[in-house]
This record gives C-alpha cells, structure tokens and sequence, in this order.
C-alpha cells in the first residue's frame, strides 16, 4: 500500500548524529519555502491523496515541533487515513496525548535516547512523565534505540520490546560512524517498493522517500499537482530509468534498501 510522510518542519534541534540535517537544510534553503508546514497548506495536501494512502508522521525532522501536528493527524484520520508516528516526543505535550488518545494508530513508534550517541533529548522529569503516560495508554507502541544503550534514566522504566538500530548512511547522505559508503553497480530496485513511500514538505513539495535529504528527486507540489501527477512526471519516470541503468547515478545506488536484480526482476543479492 502507497505511503506519504509528513514532513511538518525543517531544521530538527535534536542533530542526531546519524541524521544529515545540514545536508537537508542547505538544500532546502535553496527552495525558498516556509521551513514549518501550516494546517492548511497540510489540508490542502492531503485532500488531494486517496484515503488508501496511509498517512505517516516522521519523514526528516521531528513531527511534534509544529505546534500544529495533533490537528494534522486528526484531520488525516478523520478523513479516512490509516496514521502511523514515529517521534521522540520532543514537543508532545500531554494536551496533545489527549487529543489522539483514541486514534488507533497503524504504528507508533517512540524513538528512546541513547547512553552512547547521545541526541538532544533533554530527559527530565516532564519527558518521563510524558512517556509513562504513554506506555500506560492504548497506543500499542514500539520502540527504537539507535545505538547500543539505551539512556541510563529510561532503564527504570523496564520498557520490553526495543529494537536497537545500528543504523546506517541514510542513502549516503552522511559518513556515519566512519562507515564506508557503498556505491551499488547494475540494475536497481526499491525493496521498500518505488513510488509507494513519498515524503512531504512543508511547502508542498514531494520529494522521491525519506532518504532523499539532498532533495535530489522532487516529483511535484501537491498545492499545485495532483497526486497521480506524482507517479506520471518527468521526475519520476527519470528514476525509474535510472535504476535500471548502470553509468546513471541516483539516490538509491547508495541506500540500504535498495537491491540489486537480474534480467528477470530478482534479486541477486
């Protein structure tokens, strides 16, 4: 199924280490766009995205530091949309708990502070309280640690089920942890499916996935474009020959979720 995700502003204070925000910023800049998504522009947007289209709360910062981010879910989910969030909780606040507490969301996946890469998660007692109410809600959450640690202040917590991401280079966007950037040669497909993962702006412009930090591959504006106007522009059909064609660089020649095929369309590796 077709996903988008919401990129509700740019310019994310918590700099990840293993998150090329500069990367995102300068090219953003470029565009001359508000750098925080307004309700309406994100109304005006997914009115025009089918309600098969699942709705996804993430993409290249933080979705709670646009104060709007509760009613944008509402407005998504009461227009028929399944609704996933993947957040750190920085911004959330409990008013914004109360409003979507009934929302039965696809995935919600609480990003925890690491002991070891240490993100700009302050962890006080507001923070704490913040994810207690949420474990003892009906969330049906999951949680992602992206490191080796979990935070010394969360461990009382005894939260089970955590997956600790290693992560990776973002699509070579950035050199993390000294790892060697790997350019993938021959013909290409997207494992997590081309053109099923979009991500939206906050000016209304749709860039190719959520690896794409460079902003390298904008198929369109949905202030302005339809969304199967996505699928059927010279952007996108540009990718699609790409990935087929050994001398052409593209984004996914360096992402992690990218795989390499045969003549017949399997995968070799």
């Amino acid at each position: 199924m077709p996903q988008i995700e919401i990129t509700t502003n740019i310019g994310c204070p918590i700099k990840c280490p293993y998150c090329p925000q500069d990367k995102l910023l300068s090219a953003y800049k470029k565009t001359g766009g508000k750098t925080q998504m307004k309700l309406d522009t994100f109304k005006a947007c997914l009115d025009k995205i089918p309600n098969k289209v699942t709705v996804i709360f993430s993409g290249f910062s933080e979705p709670w530091l646009c104060p709007d981010c509760a009613d944008m879910i509402l407005y998504a989910w009461n227009k028929g949309h399944k609704i996933k969030l993947y957040t750190t909780l920085v911004g959330m606040t409990e008013g914004d708990i109360e409003k979507i507490k009934h929302i039965p969301f696809s995935r919600f996946s609480i990003h925890l502070p690491s002991e070891d890469w240490k993100e700009n998660i302050i962890v006080n007692q507001k923070y704490l309280n913040l994810l207690r109410k949420i474990i003892k809600g009906s969330f049906n959450s999951g949680f992602v640690v992206l490191g080796k640690s979990l935070h010394k202040d969360i461990k009382p917590l005894n939260i089970k089920n955590i997956w600790y991401n290693p992560g990776h280079s973002r699509a070579g966007n950035i050199r993390f942890r000294k790892n060697k950037i790997i350019r993938k040669s021959g013909p290409l497909k997207c494992s997590v499916s081309l053109g099923n993962n979009f991500t939206l702006l906050p000016d209304g412009n749709v860039s190719l996935c959520c690896m794409d930090y460079g902003l390298k591959h904008i198929l369109g504006n949905l202030t302005t474009d339809s969304f199967l106007g996505l699928f059927t522009g010279n952007e996108f059909k540009k990718v699609q020959n790409r990935l087929l064609n050994e001398n052409d660089d593209i984004l996914c020649r360096y992402c992690y979720w990218s795989s390499r095929i045969n003549s017949s369309g399997e995968n070799i590796e």
